[in-house]
């Protein structure tokens, strides 16, 4: 059964223990993520994505809007909530990043800034550069994920 506890457990098992990873080729963990990555890991562990999917890009987590994300608004955070912050006109920039509520004030990600995962508060973060989805009912096991030649994996029936 899927669990947002067990996304937040993930990222606070690995705070502290993981550097940002900085190439393509060590973003996958075990020592080294990027947040996209950390995200979609986390995303796994908490049983919201079959085991094997892909570790995806920023882009691709946007995909599963109305998927597996459904937006929410800033008032209603609660924990095991997930942001994706770094939104330009609708767009997301290139330090886009991602991470997942502890509570309605504090949030846990993997950023470069800080070489790793951290915890923070969000107070005064601009909702037009961050938005907040909540988890839907996980993809289930029907969903299996291909990964094309362009390197992009996407969920198929």
């Amino acid at each position: 059964m899927a669990s947002r506890t067990a996304v937040i457990q993930w990222y606070l098992d690995h705070e502290g223990k993981v550097t940002y990873a900085k190439s393509k080729e060590k973003r996958c963990g075990p020592d080294s993520y990027d947040s996209a990555s950390a995200m979609f890991s986390a995303l796994i562990a908490g049983r919201f994505l079959p085991y094997g999917s892909g570790l995806g890009s920023m882009s691709l987590l946007l995909q599963l809007d109305n998927v597996l994300l459904h937006e929410i608004k800033r008032n209603e955070i609660q924990a095991g909530d997930i942001f994706i912050a770094g939104f330009k006109r609708k767009h997301l920039s290139e330090h886009a990043y991602t991470g997942v509520a502890l509570d309605f004030h504090n949030v846990i990600y993997c950023i470069e800034d800080a070489d790793g995962i951290i915890r923070t508060t969000n107070h005064g973060w601009s909702s037009r550069s961050v938005k907040w989805y909540r988890l839907a009912e996980p993809i289930d096991t029907d969903f299996k994920p291909r990964k094309f030649i362009s390197g992009k994996t996407v969920f198929v029936r």
